[in-house]
């Protein structure tokens, strides 16, 4: 259909012009040809407006179709971008931009546009042109300059150095000559345009009009030659490419969807995947719409000096619709130059191993000089901000996490069995952000993430799943803004788990940083990073580097229950295990001011088994009538943690009103040689609470008697029992129970 549809519009344009010529016997000569009037165009000029009326008796002498026109002169005194367009009365309107009166190159249109009425910045070399306007009725014609963005960055080739920043450009044009670019290339001309609309067709490359699968390519060479600084790291880099199009994506034509028409691939490096797409914000329809499109290069890909680049003209068509000129190229690398000590003295370094068992480096975690990544150690006063609750520089890189205090970074289990992560679902993390004296209120902070999901030492490859595509770089810079010093907040960040799906669970190895510079921002806002750059930054103003080594992202338990009841006005916490591998250590969280704080010490696991264990934990620091939330995380041999469940309470009074029966769980458990046990009354009663051994004997009883409705507690002396399993009943006429408990000498 789209075929069809193409050839039909290149056939009544082509229809259009024999009727042309039949009618006028074709161009006049520019001695024949006079213009209505003269229009100066400069910068300067702005939304200049001229108005006019064709007459529909008199018979024009340049346009197109027969019928009224009227030609103008254009004086283009300064080369640049300017935009013409019509406002008229009547059925329709037509603009022909040519180099000569009536009979010079055609400009404007070229091949097929969506309208003949309006050009949208269009670049004109200094010199004269005239516009020939088809239609009749009144006319008012709008011109006026358009600024040039491919100016922004506002730099020379080369390097600039402030002091502190460095910046590298290099330009690559249609003057550029090899190794660079080594066009343009001659071809069979134009596959579908008539030569007319496109009178350049038959050469490719920078300047000329590159049409359906026209494609060309060029190379950016980066050099440090001659740069003051002799620390320094490099920040970012991007591509800015300056390219303007003409595109038809009208109803009924060969691009029927719109927003294939901006669809121009870039690839980088020879990757065999495009990297980002020419003016990709640009209106679908216009005319030399003029843009400059930012792409952003790894940092990696400037080791050996050279960036390829290739474009991919209208990658998801097989039209002539449109076409793309390509103006321009910057490479730019941006660079900080800083004062690094020669130690990592003064530091905190990540812990991912450095090398591989080939002894080739790995992830980079070694001295700032050789990459970091590496965050400055800070006296408690000036500190900023940091992952987690405390701050625990490492000095020196550990293979496996080994803080000595909370990372920050919770790996919340997913729905598969055992909480295990699974390549290409999406999964989470829970992160907590705090902040020091150090910090200043309403200053951003950047969370970045990365996790080498095939295991080949670095965080740069992307996975392609049915639906989407999961990037090795799981948090490209975040922006968060704290409550305020001596605070701390947490949030949740989702994404699709990377990784080799043949894979299958397997071993995590994660980075997680808190910096201070910005994520892939379109201005330089002191430093910019991408996610390749963010990995060795060298920060001197905030936090730690936190690395995960996971076995599996497995929960190292498997929880049958975990339960919290009010008893005495404190909070009795008490959790169940079937089993647990490698379970180093439970955690217990209380929520408050908007993230999870540890609450107590670390409760001991029982590492790996395959026995029914049992834990209670008291939390005495509450407040009659409050509600609490509390949170059981588990932390693995290596260190690692995830929640496991969560439960709320409130707080009750100690002498409160009990509406139902029920026996709680003693406290401690297990103890030695003392504990509580606490049981509630609906109404009054006759009790019977009994002490029983693993064989049915009874060893001790508790109470045996009237007992009013109410709360109550009381302590069990296991002073000349041996170690072992215990049973203890609560039996009234209405209710009864029975919990187990376990004596350790």
């Amino acid at each position: 259909m789209k075929n069809w549809k193409s050839m039909f519009i290149v056939l009544a344009v082509a229809i259009s012009s024999l009727a042309w010529a039949d009618n006028r016997g074709g161009p006049r000569s520019l001695d024949e040809c006079s213009a209505s009037a003269t229009f100066t165009l400069d910068s300067q000029t702005d939304d200049f407006i001229y108005d006019f009326e064709n007459d529909a008796e008199s018979a024009g002498h340049c346009g197109r179709r027969i019928g009224p026109d009227a030609t103008f002169q254009l004086v283009v005194e300064e080369t640049g971008l300017y935009s013409i367009s019509l406002d008229y009365s009547g059925r329709g309107a037509w603009m022909y931009l040519t180099t000569g009166c009536c009979d010079g190159e055609q400009i404007f249109p070229r091949g097929l546009v969506e309208s003949y009425s309006s050009i949208h910045c269009i670049w004109l070399e200094a010199g004269t042109y005239y516009l020939t306007v088809e239609g009749a009725g009144s006319m008012e014609m709008y011109i006026n300059a358009c600024n040039n963005p491919c100016n922004s960055l506002g730099l020379e080739d080369g390097i600039t150095y402030d002091g502190t920043s460095i910046t590298f450009v290099e330009t690559v044009d249609a003057n550029s000559t090899e190794p660079n670019y080594n066009g343009p290339w001659e071809t069979d001309g134009p596959p579908c345009q008539q030569e007319s609309a496109n009178p350049d067709g038959d050469w490719v490359g920078f300047g000329y009009y590159n049409w359906y699968n026209q494609d060309f390519g060029w190379t950016h060479f980066f050099s440090t030659e001659g740069i003051e600084c002799t620390d320094y790291t490099i920040d970012s880099a991007c591509v800015i490419i300056c390219a303007y199009e003409n595109d038809y994506c009208g109803q009924g034509g060969p691009a029927a969807e719109a927003s294939y028409c901006q669809w121009d691939e870039v690839y980088l490096d020879n990757s065999p995947y495009p990297t980002g797409i020419l003016n990709p914000f640009t209106d679908p329809g216009s005319n030399l719409s003029v843009s400059e499109t930012k792409i952003w290069v790894p940092t990696y890909q400037l080791e050996d000096g050279a960036v390829p680049v290739w474009v991919d003209i209208d990658a998801f068509s097989d039209q002539c619709a449109w076409a793309t000129e390509v103006r321009s190229s910057k490479l730019v690398v941006y660079m900080t130059c800083r004062q690094i000590p020669p130690s990592p003295d003064g530091y905190d370094l990540g812990d991912l191993p450095s090398f591989t068992g080939e002894e080739q480096p790995c992830y980079p975690t070694n001295t700032p000089e050789s990459g970091g990544p590496a965050n400055a150690v800070f006296p408690a006063e000036d500190q900023v901000a940091w992952l987690g609750e405390c701050v625990t520089h490492e000095q020196f890189p550990n293979t496996v996490d080994e803080d000595g205090c909370d990372d920050g970074v919770y790996f919340i289990p997913s729905s598969h069995s055992q909480g295990s992560w699974m390549p290409g679902e999406e999964v989470c993390v829970e992160v907590t952000i705090s902040t020091g004296p150090g910090y200043q209120q309403g200053t951003p902070l950047y969370l970045w993430g990365w996790k080498d999901g095939n295991l080949d030492c670095d965080f740069d490859d992307f996975y392609e799943f049915p639906e989407h595509v999961a990037s090795e770089c799981i948090i490209s810079g975040n922006e968060y803004f704290a409550p305020g010093p001596n605070s701390s907040f947490t949030v949740t960040v989702c994404f699709y788990d990377p990784g080799v799906t043949d894979m299958g669970r397997y071993d995590g190895h994660l980075r997680f940083r808190l910096l201070s510079a910005g994520g892939e921002t379109p201005a330089r806002n002191g430093d910019i990073l991408n996610c390749t750059s963010a990995q060795t930054y060298v920060d001197d103003f905030l936090g730690e580097t936190e690395d995960y080594i996971i076995t599996d992202l497995q929960l190292p338990v498997e929880l049958l229950s975990f339960t919290a009841s009010s008893v005495n006005g404190n909070i009795v916490l008490n959790w169940v295990t079937a089993t647990e591998n490698g379970n180093d250590a439970f955690e217990v969280q209380r929520w408050s001011n908007n993230a999870w704080h540890r609450t107590g010490n670390l409760i001991d696991g029982a590492g790996t088994t395959a026995s029914q264990r049992q834990y209670v934990y008291v939390d005495t620091d509450v407040t009659e009538g409050q509600s609490y939330r509390y949170r059981l995380v588990t932390i693995d041999v290596n260190g690692n943690r995830m929640p496991a469940s969560e439960v709320e309470r409130v707080v009750e009074p100690v002498n409160t009103t009990v509406n139902e029966f029920a026996l709680h769980q003693n406290y401690p458990n297990p103890f030695n040689p003392t504990t509580e046990i606490s049981y509630d009354l609906a109404t009054a009663s006759n009790v019977s609470l009994i002490v029983f051994d693993l064989l049915g004997r009874e060893v001790a009883t508790l109470v045996n008697g009237s007992q009013n409705a109410g709360r109550y507690t009381l302590n069990f002396d296991a002073t000349g029992l041996p170690s072992g399993m215990y049973f203890y009943r609560l039996q009234t006429a209405e209710f009864s129970d029975m919990k187990k408990m376990m004596l350790l000498k």
